[in-house]
């Protein structure tokens, strides 16, 4: 991170961290926007349902489970900036390609799952890129504010990127809507450009890749903060936020809504995640902060769960995603300021890792949950695990011994 004794809040807004969030916020618009479209085509092909939906978003997010930990070799290795532009013209191509599958009428289930899965393959590049990168960009006291700054950029973004989709899905389908996708990452790559400089090479090449992985583990191993955040980053995208796998089942099986029904629920949960990143409070100071937190994610399941109108569960929605991604912002700032820059590709990919590989899981799992019982219960079934976790948080010992 850069240095500085005073650190003055105007730092905050150089050229390198607007940038930064420039890029960040139309990225992630357009993964939601490519996301919601998929979703979208799959909910409504004939004979689909939860288990399909559910399907879906276990197979696009089933990537970081497998290229995470790679994506952070490779971050330590090469160029940062040139890594993430190679990654946005790929998911620029994702969105091309559904486009003429769209106009072919070969965009089934398995064409969808397809793309879905190299959206999953190219975001692990793309997001842990600039989460290494961003700490050259800010002096190390004004970290915390950036993180959440730039958390609120891509969570504003979280909210449009449906919106839009929801227009342009009434407007011209999934087809449409991928097609604009693959043309703003062509105009995102533009931005990359100007970022600054990055260092080619911050680490010892001889050693084999499964060695490099292992450094971002062993780092896990030796460090009991770093390894129990990261824990917590996977037990709440597995509980909590694996519930927007299933709000196309929702809105269209209990709210009869639509395509304008399931993009505001997505937007609900953008204006819910810029909330939990602007919010102040409670601090970062250590691990136990994210137990209430928590505690208010299980009450938000609840009522998504149980809400007896489309305008409940998108006010349960928001507190959801306020509530769970306030713990996520946290969580990044107590790792980060853990490491040391020639590790943190590495062990930011495994954060990574640990958010977008139990998405997938807890998609699938309540996916199951709703063949097996009703979405109704699975979430219920989750946000009794979620308080669970909430109850372990407040009665255990802090690593961080603060």
């Amino acid at each position: 991170m850069t240095s500085g004794r005073e650190a003055p809040v105007e730092h905050l807004f150089n050229r390198g961290f607007a940038l930064l969030c420039s890029v960040g916020f139309v990225s992630q618009g357009c993964y939601w926007l490519l996301i919601t479209a998929l979703q979208w085509q799959v909910a409504n092909l004939p004979d689909s349902g939860p288990a399909e939906v559910g399907l879906l978003y276990f197979l696009q997010l089933l990537p970081y489970l497998l290229i995470a930990p790679f994506a952070g070799v490779v971050l330590d290795h090469f160029n940062r900036k040139v890594v993430i532009a190679v990654a946005l013209a790929m998911l620029s191509l994702v969105g091309f390609s559904g486009g003429i599958a769209g106009n072919t009428g070969a965009l089934g289930f398995a064409t969808c799952a397809i793309l879905a899965m190299c959206v999953g393959a190219c975001s692990p590049f793309n997001d842990a890129g600039h989460h290494s990168i961003m700490p050259s960009t800010v002096p190390t006291q004004l970290f915390p504010r950036a993180v959440s700054l730039f958390a609120a950029s891509q969570n504003i973004a979280r909210t449009i990127g449906p919106i839009l989709a929801g227009g342009l899905l009434l407007l011209g389908g999934a087809p449409l809507a991928l097609v604009c996708g693959g043309a703003i990452y062509v105009l995102v790559i533009l931005l990359v450009i100007g970022y600054p400089r990055q260092s080619a090479s911050r680490g010892p090449r001889t050693e084999s890749v499964l060695a490099q992985i292992g450094g971002g583990f062993a780092v896990l191993a030796k460090n009991a903060v770093v390894r129990r955040a990261i824990a917590f980053v996977a037990l709440t995208g597995l509980l909590v936020l694996s519930s927007a796998s299933m709000f196309s089942v929702i809105v269209t099986s209990r709210f009869d809504a639509g395509e304008v029904g399931f993009a505001l629920m997505l937007a609900m949960a953008g204006i819910g995640a810029v909330i939990g990143a602007l919010s102040p409070f409670p601090r970062a100071r250590n691990l136990k902060t994210i137990a209430w937190l928590h505690t208010l994610s299980a009450l938000a399941l609840v009522g998504i769960a149980f809400s007896p109108s489309l305008i409940g569960a998108c006010f349960s929605v928001i507190l959801m995603a306020a509530s769970a991604n306030a713990a996520m912002i946290r969580l990044n700032t107590i790792v980060q300021s853990q490491l040391d820059d020639r590790v943190r590709g590495r062990v930011m990919s495994l954060y990574v890792w640990a958010w977008g590989g139990s998405l997938p899981l807890g998609g699938l799992l309540l996916g199951w949950l709703g063949s097996l019982i009703t979405v109704s219960g699975g979430l219920a079934v989750m946000a009794g695990a979620i308080g669970t976790v909430a109850l372990f948080t407040a009665l255990s010992r802090d690593p961080m011994g603060r």
